[in-house]
């Protein structure tokens, strides 16, 4: 994160000043003035206070505020939607391993919902396959494979899927308090209606970044301690972070991070790269997210279907 400390400008007391004026105008004036010229300079006075008060500099808010700011409005959001997707490239010798998706998603908070259509690689290797996913309240699962024409369904208790909320609704406030704390390595830029922050680490505060970075996308505390271990032998090139946060609302639109690592393991380098966007919208303007009839109806357990994938073994 780039270093820079915004001040807080102050604002100009043109009134005041103005005020001032005219007392000076008024005394060496004297009382016998014509009322005309009186009138006169206090109608001057009054033009030039309006024209200072509407040159006054707007306040400029600092980095921690800017985020104390947007952490409270995302904190009272209780629906939005969500386009993303990531390329990621792992390149081990003369073996490259490329991965990329697309996910469209409505979240809600209360109650508790998700619906996401996702496109990503075949597990299989051959083309790609698209899923449309649903999480009700009591934090079932539904997901349609297109390709078989097939709805699966999990309970909040099967594996991986207790954790699905938290890495699906990519938690805006868990990276704001996250550039929070490294505030100092946060430059900021305003456009016309948002503030831009960018982050831009180096040495080993970049690592710790990136680490935290790396953690948010895993499922299980056994996958982001895995994580952990696996940047702590890792060499980190480049991160590259920007948060767009609106002026009026303060509510998060736009995230995107590039990194590219390298790490070295029994002599041989593995390389890491990975580039995500995500869009954020329709603040509290999502409508209830209802599990179609025919994915109740139909859905197979996909604990059962693991015992029928066993005993066929």
């Amino acid at each position: 994160m780039k270093k820079l400390k915004w001040v807080l400008a102050a604002c100009a007391c043109t009134w005041v000043l103005a005020a001032c004026g005219d007392d000076e105008t008024e005394e060496n004036a004297g009382a016998e003035q014509p009322k005309e010229t009186e009138e006169t300079e206090e109608s001057d006075s009054e033009n030039e206070t309006n024209e200072e008060e509407e040159e006054a500099p707007e306040e400029e808010l600092s980095v921690d505020e800017i985020i104390t700011k947007s952490n409270d409005a995302m904190n009272d959001i209780n629906s939005y939607h969500m386009e993303g997707n990531m390329e990621q490239t792992i390149t081990a010798g003369e073996e490259e391993i490329p991965m990329d998706f697309e996910v469209s998603s409505d979240i809600s908070e209360d109650p508790y919902k998700i619906y996401q259509d996702v496109n990503a690689p075949n597990p299989m290797g051959v083309g790609r396959m698209s899923m449309e996913q649903y999480v009700d309240e009591d934090g079932t699962f539904y997901m349609y494979m297109a390709e078989e024409d097939q709805w699966l369904k999990a309970g909040a208790d099967y594996t991986g899927i207790d954790q699905l909320t938290q890495t699906t609704e990519v938690s805006t406030e868990e990276q704001l308090e996250l550039m929070k704390q490294s505030s100092e390595n946060i430059s900021v830029e305003e456009e016309e209606d948002r503030y831009v922050l960018s982050v831009d680490g180096s040495g080993d505060d970049l690592l710790e970044i990136g680490k935290e970075f790396a953690t948010m996308g895993t499922n299980t505390e056994a996958q982001a301690s895995e994580v952990k271990q696996m940047m702590d032998a890792m060499n980190i090139e480049t991160l590259d972070y920007v948060l767009s946060i609106n002026k009026d609302t303060f509510f998060t639109e736009d995230m995107s991070i590039d990194i590219d690592m390298d790490v070295e393991e029994g002599g041989e380098t593995m390389s890491f790269s990975q580039s995500a966007s995500f869009t954020l919208s329709q603040f509290n303007d999502i409508d209830d997210i209802e599990i179609p009839q025919e994915a109740i109806d139909n859905a197979v357990d996909m604990s059962e279907l693991e015992q029928e994938m066993g005993t066929l073994e």
